[in-house]
Parts: C-alpha cells; structure tokens; sequence
C-alpha cells in the first residue's frame, strides 16, 4: 500500500505578517493554517514564539530575531499579535503553546 500524501501551506514567518497583516487577518490565517494541521491529524502547535527582541539589534537574539521568528519588540504588540496566532489555531481545534 502506498503512503498517502499530505500537503500543508507553510506560514509566512511572524515579522513579515507584522508588517502586512492587522491581527484579525492573522487570526484568520492562523484559523485555516490550524485546519490544515488538524486534517493531518495534529492536535497541536508548538507556535508561537513570543519572544521579545531588541528592535535595535535582532540578531542578538540570533534563532529569533536574526531569521524574524518575533511577533514584536514590546509586550503589548507581542501580547496582540502572538495572541491572534493562538486563537486562530485553537478556532481549528489545535492547541496553541506559547513558547520561550
């Protein structure tokens, strides 16, 4: 029998959406992301990153910063934005895990 093959959309990495997308748009983004991880039978997300880096210097913070892993540079912004990525997944039945 052959292995049945599974195709899932890769997000944009955080820093890209924060500059094109308002939070709704990535709630919704995230919701059809989820869905997609969920068809797959994923249950959960080791997503977002909620990180907070240095808007001077990002590579400091090298695997977040230098490769635009961070959702912002300030509580608040990362507080809305990371947040948005969570319900989304979990609006899809994936369980979102705030990490770092």
């Amino acid at each position: 029998m052959a292995p049945s093959v599974i195709s899932v959309v890769i997000s944009p990495n955080p820093a890209s959406v924060m500059r094109a997308w308002k939070a709704s748009r990535e709630a919704t983004a995230a919701a059809g992301w989820g869905g997609e991880l969920a068809q797959a039978g994923v249950t959960m997300n080791l997503a977002p990153v909620a990180d907070l880096v240095d808007i001077a210097d990002p590579d400091s913070n090298e695997p977040i910063g230098a490769w635009g892993r961070q959702y912002g540079n300030d509580k608040e912004t990362v507080i809305e934005r990371a947040g948005a990525f969570a319900r989304g997944m979990e609006s899809a039945g994936v369980v979102a895990t705030f990490k770092h």
